[in-house]
């Protein structure tokens, strides 16, 4: 369902859908659809569509990977997203890959990723490419990196994450081999 305009009518109607039966859901790519829909003065969006998609996703078992860039989502529509990522009985627990480039989830955004992932044992592949994560955000995340089982690859070009590349060294250092970076 890539760039339809999917929008937040459909995210709703969509998500009523994976409530039903999302048992055979492996791969779900809704990259370029604005989920958030209806842009307010203040520059941020209405996460009512995420909102929708994030607590039917809290249903499903079997969903592998789930690709989101250019959705805008931004700190507010993620925060349905972080809450579905979080450990628990009613999480995305078997997620493996999570594409969320190009969302403007700034510095807060890659802080509570980090942190809402803190545990994770299954996601293998994030991609957080252009995002403005920042030196906070990237010092989270870097620190992530050091100490997942799970994460493999980590995809934080467009970012500017100068500051914090010691961070990043270190959590290679400790990782060795079976990390992947991309800055």
């Amino acid at each position: 369902m890539r760039k339809n305009s999917f929008g937040v009518r459909c995210a709703a109607a969509f998500a009523r859908c994976l409530e039903r039966d999302c048992s055979a859901l492996r791969t779900l790519h809704l990259s370029a659809n604005p989920l958030c829909g209806v842009r307010h003065e203040c520059g941020s969006y209405e996460p009512s569509g995420m909102l929708a998609l994030a607590t039917a996703l809290t249903l499903n078992t079997t969903l592998r990977t789930l690709n989101l860039a250019s959705t805008r989502l931004g700190l507010v529509g993620y925060q349905p997203l972080l809450a579905c990522l979080r450990s628990g009985p009613s999480s995305l627990t078997s997620l493996t890959s999570l594409g969320l480039s190009s969302n403007g989830l700034g510095c807060k955004g890659g802080v509570a990723l980090a942190t809402a992932l803190e545990g994770n044992t299954s996601l293998r592949r994030l991609d957080l490419a252009s995002n403005a994560i920042g030196a906070e955000g990237g010092a989270c995340l870097a620190k992530l990196l050091e100490l997942s089982t799970a994460l493999t690859r980590l995809d934080l070009r467009s970012n500017d994450l100068r500051a914090c590349i010691g961070a990043f060294q270190l959590a290679l250092e400790v990782r060795g081999a079976e990390a992947e970076l991309r800055l």
